[in-house]
């Protein structure tokens, strides 16, 4: 499945599955509307060998980026829409 983006290629035409020993995300998740997050997080770790790990790097409840939200950008508790659109 390409996620639901147009013209998107499934992953798994690309990367077989069960081929990395590691992925890196980096304030990926954070780009995805909530609810489409462990649906991601599946396909990705339907990638990994097993013992395989995910590296990590999104916005945190307390982190920095969270303190400088503007007033009006909380969706709900804990969870913003930054300018970019992006979720933290």
């Amino acid at each position: 499945d390409g996620g639901g983006l147009e013209g998107s290629v499934p992953i798994s035409r690309v990367i077989p599955p069960s081929t990395l020993d590691y992925i890196t995300l980096v304030f990926a998740l954070s780009a995805l509307p909530p609810a489409a997050a462990p649906a991601a997080a599946a396909r990705l770790a339907a990638l990994l060998r097993p013992g395989g790990c995910v590296l990590l790097r999104d916005y945190a409840e307390g982190d920095l980026a969270q303190m400088r939200h503007p007033s009006g950008s909380k969706l709900s508790n804990g969870t913003y829409i930054r300018g970019d659109f992006t979720i933290a």
